[in-house]
């Protein structure tokens, strides 16, 4: 019943609201510029703001610390998963999660599957996962069986995951 002018400024405010909605709120949290560019870093510990020493992923790392028996937190992410930047900003940089990962010495690895890395893909298809996020925790001392954490996280399960990693460290 509304004439089609008015049909025409509802529809162009909608579309602005969207526009501007995603700009203030997607495009600053995601970083899809930096993500395209392919701009990744060169060290490996990639030290963030939330206070966690990331160690980046490599398959030889991660069979290095599992090898020593060192327990590992192991965080499958890219800078345009949604689902990843939420679970890092509400999570990941919780102060009780930070304190227990200083506290416990685990380490904290970072899988980047923003440019679809092989290795990546490879070991999340081993978990039956085809994308991110995806969360693993290895044991003390037991690289077979880890603790495969869900999509959205929480800070208490973050912190029992954690808990239940060094629970099995040997003494020493």
């Amino acid at each position: 019943s509304a004439s089609r002018g008015r049909v025409y400024v509802v529809w162009a405010i909608a579309a602005l609201i969207a526009a501007g909605g995603y700009w203030y709120f997607i495009d600053n949290a995601l970083d899809v510029r930096a993500a395209v560019a392919g701009t990744p870093g060169t060290s490996e510990v990639q030290a963030t703001d939330n206070g966690i020493a990331w160690e980046r992923f490599s398959t030889t790392s991660l069979e290095d610390h599992l090898r020593a028996g060192h327990p590992v937190f192991l965080d499958f992410t890219a800078e345009w998963c949604l689902t990843c930047k939420v679970n890092e900003r509400t999570v990941l940089h919780d102060a009780a999660v930070i304190e227990r990962f200083r506290s416990t010495g685990i380490v904290a690895m970072k899988a980047d599957w923003t440019n679809r890395n092989p290795a990546i893909t490879k070991l999340l298809s081993r978990f039956g996962r085809s994308g991110v996020p995806l969360y693993v925790v290895f044991r003390a001392g037991d690289p077979i069986t880890p603790l495969v954490l869900p999509e959205v996280i929480t800070t208490g399960i973050v912190l029992d995951a954690l808990t239940e990693a060094v629970a099995s460290r040997p003494a020493g």
